[in-house]
């Protein structure tokens, strides 16, 4: 339903947003790693056509009201997840004249590991 969909996106744009407020560097970087966290990882996460599906089927069960509320909850809800990402990122950004690292950047072997397989183990359970 809705409500499960809406969590997803929330947290999936959330996740893009702090991917995006730190697009500056990491996308000069590590461009591998930010094309497959941004549109791989971040795309595979939300399910916005799962709430435009729900949507679909109220504007066809003539249910317009409920279609128009679902079709801007899921909007909102992503868009809002998008700026509190990017807030939140803008504030994990150094000072000008420090070195950009993302936290526990030693390990980002480790993470980029662990997030492909979470995206398959997510892919094999649906």
């Amino acid at each position: 339903g809705l409500s499960g969909d809406l969590v997803a996106n929330a947290a999936g744009s959330a996740l893009m947003g702090l991917l995006v407020g730190q697009s500056e560097w990491l996308a000069v970087d590590m461009p591998a790693a930010y094309a497959g966290s941004t549109t791989g990882l971040c795309g595979c996460f939300t399910t916005f056509s799962g709430w435009n599906v729900d949507a679909a089927l109220e504007f066809a069960r003539g249910e317009v009201g409920r279609g128009i509320a679902t079709l801007g909850a899921g909007l909102a809800t992503a868009c809002l997840g998008l700026c509190l990402g990017v807030a939140a990122s803008r504030r994990l950004t150094p000072p000008p004249g420090e070195q950009r690292r993302l936290p526990l950047y030693h390990t980002y072997k480790l993470q980029l590991a662990v997030g492909a397989l979470c995206g398959e183990a997510a892919v094999f359970a649906a």
